[in-house]
Parts: structure tokens; sequence; C-alpha cells
């Protein structure tokens, strides 16, 4: 019986041991489109060679990490993926980030764009939002 109890101590003693080096996932970072009038924030149909806006509201999910970089793509009818903006967040942005993204709609009708918004974390967390814009 002593056999077992020392076995079972050494057991637990390496199972505490290896559960605290794992290193923690953590929490990715928020990223959400505004509303209002004058936002798209879904999948939405747009008229041919229309303006449109789309406005992000990011914000940090840990105390011990920030937001770190934004960027946005754009795919034309499912084709090649292009980057219309990027920016390394100054220390003023690391907590909360805003950004309104406009943009003029295609001529063709049945075109589609797809807007990707991928916000990073210093501890290389990412989070994606994006919608999809049929011109009608």
């Amino acid at each position: 019986m002593k056999g077992f109890s020392k076995i079972f101590l050494l057991f637990l003693l390496l199972s505490t041991f290896i559960t605290s080096c794992e290193k923690e996932q953590g929490k990715i970072p928020s990223i959400k489109f505004k509303s209002g009038s004058e936002y798209i924030s879904s999948s939405s149909d747009v008229i041919e060679n229309s303006t449109y806006k789309i406005g992000i509201d990011a914000y940090k999910s840990e105390t011990r990490d920030y937001l770190s970089k934004i960027s946005i793509t754009k795919s034309v009818n499912n084709g090649e993926t292009v980057e219309v903006f990027s920016k390394d967040l100054s220390k003023s942005e690391r907590d909360t980030y805003s950004y309104d993204y406009s943009g003029i709609a295609g001529s063709t009708s049945d075109e589609t764009v797809t807007l990707k918004f991928k916000l990073t974390s210093k501890n290389g967390l990412t989070n994606e939002a994006f919608l999809t814009l049929t011109v009608q």
C-alpha cells in the first residue's frame, strides 16, 4: 500500500508540474462592426458605383496583452486577395481602436466584394471579421 501511495503522490506532483508549465492560450482581441444608418455592418447589397462606409471598433481582451496591428484585405469575385489597409497601432491605440473604411462599389451587377478586417495582439493572437458586398 505504501508503494501505491508513493506512486500516486509522484503522479500528482508530475501532473501539477506539467500543468503549470503549459503556456496559456490567452483571449483573442475583440473586433465588432459599427452600426448605424451611415455604416454597413453585415453582408449587404450595394448600388453600382455608390460609396459605402464600414466601421470597426476593436478592444484588447486581456490586461497583459494589447492590440498591435490592424489590416484590411479585399477580394473581388473570390479572386486574388489584396491588402487595402494596414497599420501598426501606436501606444495610445493599444487598448481600443476605431476605424472607418470607405469604398466605392463596382460597376458590374452581381460583382461580389469580400472585405476582411484582421486584428492582431502583441502576443500574436488574431481575430477577424468579414462581410461581403454584392453589387446590384
